[in-house]
């Protein structure tokens, strides 16, 4: 988590790092940022989480200003090329809370603040709460040769939830997502489960009856590195989350069929594209990127939709031109989750902003605390956090070989001086401050 603060009355981002006791700053950045401050000698010596001893250039003491609050506090500089750290010391004298620090993301200044209250009360409509019916549009489920009609008998729901279920069951109904039906050759069990807020979500157990015996809806899944790339560019970013995304997709009556539920309350044919189908996700995905096709500026994966600018102006005409797709399609967003303006976004396991393509501190952090491997399933664990990092470091196969040869078969697990240094050598190269940028064709 980046924070903007104010070193004696100069703009600086820094890292926001509960885990570092002092605050640091590259000798490069320091030079640039406060070029007339003078450096004081200073004898700690600092140690990184891969237990990397560095000693600091210097120490000064300046004024740290975070919103209204201010105080004075010692910047170790550090002759290393990597991020600047606010460490546990400034967090304590500025007496700051992590919603201090989330609640100053937003970049909207006053100036701006009007146009985007005029947009979302002009698009009020999409953020209702209710599942919209995406327009001419019909989906149909396509059954494997020879397949058989599977009835499951409906599971015995609790008594303590029994009303609760029911009402929500009636809440479908009411909304034309499900249909009692007299009879149906399909029928599968739905699973209660109960939501932090005490209401019912009805899941359906698909596995056991109609998800083998469909076709796959062969339709590929956005690639990371695609939509890192429509993001590149960006300084403001929006995050919109789609209420109930599948249930939008409206399904022909011989697929309702297929999908229906059995409740102790009898039959239901299910009307929409339910969550538990294995080619909903697929499917979703294909229908969410034809209702946004041609937008600049904007991704989707799955229900998580994304919009940048490179100014406020940019990205309020993009944001727009996203609300104005999603009420030609009916497809609703869920305000609470929603979020606008933000100078970087936490996305897929990364942190993008306009510098680029940042590591997650919290994912690197749970790979430079992990311990020592055991066994060959913990080295699984391991080498899987480990590799969703690959593209920031160069020759990983080669730091890793030491690792790989222990997960062959009938190689017998042994922990040698070679797996430590690479396991050491590995969690340095994550814990480095490299930054990914997205491909720019005018420096060729």
């Amino acid at each position: 988590m980046m924070v903007e603060l104010q070193l004696d009355g100069q703009s600086a981002r820094l890292e926001f790092d509960t885990k570092a006791a002092v605050s640091t700053m590259s000798l490069r950045t320091f030079q640039k940022l406060l070029p007339k401050k003078k450096l004081l000698p200073t004898n700690p010596k600092l140690r990184t989480y891969t237990n990397e001893v560095i000693e600091p250039v210097g120490v000064c003491n300046v004024t740290v200003k975070h919103g209204n609050k201010s105080s004075r506090g010692d910047l170790y500089v550090i002759p290393l090329r990597v991020d600047s750290i606010m460490g546990r010391e400034w967090i304590r004298t500025l007496d700051l809370s992590w919603a201090d620090i989330t609640c100053n993301k937003v970049s909207i200044d006053k100036k701006n603040t009007p146009p985007l209250n005029a947009l979302l009360t002009e698009y009020a409509d999409i953020f209702k709460d209710d599942v919209g019916d995406i327009p001419d549009f019909r989906f149909s489920l396509k059954l494997k040769d020879n397949t058989q009609p599977i009835f499951r008998r409906p599971r015995s729901v609790p008594y303590a939830i029994i009303s609760k279920v029911e009402e929500e069951i009636k809440r479908l109904e009411a909304a034309g997502i499900i249909e009692k039906v007299s009879h149906s050759d399909w029928g599968t069990p739905v699973v209660h489960v109960v939501k932090p807020n005490g209401t019912i979500r009805l899941c359906v157990d698909y596995k056991s009856t109609l998800n083998p015996h469909l076709k796959d809806e062969h339709y590929p899944v956005p690639r990371i590195e695609d939509i890192f790339a429509c993001m590149s560019g960006g300084k403001y970013f929006c995050t919109l989350d789609v209420r109930q995304a599948y249930l939008y997709v409206s399904m022909d009556d011989e697929s309702a069929k297929l999908q229906s539920i059995s409740t102790h309350l009898g039959t239901f044919k299910v009307k929409r594209l339910m969550f538990g189908v294995k080619v909903a996700p697929s499917t979703w995905q294909k229908v969410i990127d034809q209702a946004l096709a041609g937008l600049e500026g904007v991704s989707c994966f799955y229900d998580d939709l994304k919009v940048q600018g490179s100014t406020f102006e940019e990205t309020l005409f993009r944001l727009k031109a996203v609300f104005e797709r999603l009420r030609k399609y009916n497809i609703r967003l869920n305000r609470e989750k929603c979020k606008f303006f933000n100078q970087s976004i936490k996305y897929l396991g990364h942190i993008i902003d306009a510098d680029g393509q940042h590591k997650d501190p919290e994912k690197v952090a749970a790979i430079l605390e992990a311990p020592n491997p055991k066994d060959v399933s913990e080295l699984r664990t391991f080498l899987g956090m480990a590799n969703y990092y690959n593209k920031f470091i160069l020759g990983m196969a080669n730091i890793l070989h030491p690792l790989h040869q222990l997960l062959h078969k009938g190689h017998k697990y042994q922990w040698t001086n070679d797996c430590n240094t690479a396991f050491s050598m590995i969690k340095k190269k994550i814990a480095s401050d490299q930054v990914l940028t997205s491909f720019d064709p005018t420096l060729l």
